[in-house]
């Protein structure tokens, strides 16, 4: 036994070797493929929600006064309540926290939704603050920590169960700055954008004009009588008639000598016709991006059939 590890020691070490890598082949390529249907999205691990806090840039805020505000002795005792309906109607998408006075070895406390934070002499020792400090967000999270003017740090965070209503409650020493309330962030509700109207353009058509028509000659009237007899004076030529150069004219007319005034037929200009038509709006549909596969069945393949062919030329070597 022992002339046999021996001669074959090295032999059996990359054996042993060999099977051990090819395992790890073999569960890494079986893992790519049963992960092969999911879609990963790096900022967002499945533990814990992407998006904590408020998610828009630039949130509003605004101070909600607490219900009550009451000493006992030489504490103040301070209660907020809220529907957790309202606070969703209200303001959407919401964050509220809470920061009281503290200060030497008088500890504030605030409690929110269940969760209690006491700024401690040690806190206070460890961070340089006095003041407690806790907030609270729409999807559960929490986080508490000391608080200094310009300075707050964080201490503890994790996630709750929303409670219905959501409470407030804190207290602090009554000779201590009274807090005004508890402070609410959140995102402005979304404002639905109205459809574009659909445009629409003017088209001028010019009618073609007609054929001039052609004007007739009306058939030539008899002579007027007595037109361009010889006279001498006015009267010696009909009432309707003037004596002009020595015969009878019509006063409209008196260079013709027939006494008609002939007139001509004015031509008809063509006339310009001007016509709408609507445009139709193309609305466009933009592709819902998707996230890439996070694995494919050929390196799994691949996998197996290398980690066999390892293991059988293992064994071949070693025999």
């Amino acid at each position: 036994m022992n002339d046999f590890l021996k001669k074959n020691g090295v032999a059996l070490i990359v054996v042993l070797g060999t099977i051990i890598l090819a395992g790890i082949a073999v569960f890494t390529a079986l893992r790519l493929y049963q992960t092969r249907q999911e879609n990963v999205a790096p900022n967002a691990p499945s533990s814990r929600p992407a998006a904590a806090g408020i998610p828009c840039a630039n949130p509003l805020q605004a101070v909600l006064p607490w219900d009550s505000t009451a000493v006992s002795g030489t504490t103040r005792n301070y209660t907020f309540s809220r529907p957790l309906a309202t606070l969703n109607s209200q303001y959407p998408q919401w964050e509220i926290s809470s920061g009281i006075d503290g200060s030497g070895s008088n500890f504030s406390t605030v409690t929110m939704n269940g969760v209690s934070f006491t700024d401690t002499a040690q806190l206070k020792t460890q961070y340089n603050g006095d003041d407690s400090n806790m907030s609270l967000d729409y999807q559960g999270n929490w986080t508490k920590g000391v608080s200094f003017p310009g300075i707050l740090q964080t201490v503890g965070s994790g996630i709750t169960t929303l409670a219905d209503p959501i409470v407030v409650t804190g207290s602090n020493a009554s000779q201590l700055t009274t807090s005004p309330g508890v402070l609410i962030k959140y995102c402005p509700a979304a404002v639905p954008t109205a459809a574009p109207a659909a445009c629409q353009t003017l088209a001028f058509t010019i009618a073609t004009p007609s054929p001039t028509p052609s004007t007739s000659a009306s058939p030539t009237p008899s002579p007027v009588p007595q037109c361009g007899t010889t006279c001498s004076t006015n009267s010696d030529c009909p009432s309707s008639m003037v004596c002009y150069v020595g015969v009878c004219r019509n006063p409209s007319c008196t260079t013709d000598s027939s006494c008609l005034c002939a007139t001509g037929t004015p031509t008809p200009s063509p006339t310009v016709t001007a016509t709408s038509t609507p445009i139709a709006q193309v609305t466009t549909s933009t592709p819902t991006p998707e996230l890439p596969q996070a694995g494919v069945s050929a390196p799994t393949i691949m996998g197996v059939l290398v980690s066999a062919i390892l293991i059988v030329g293992a064994l071949i070597l070693a025999l």
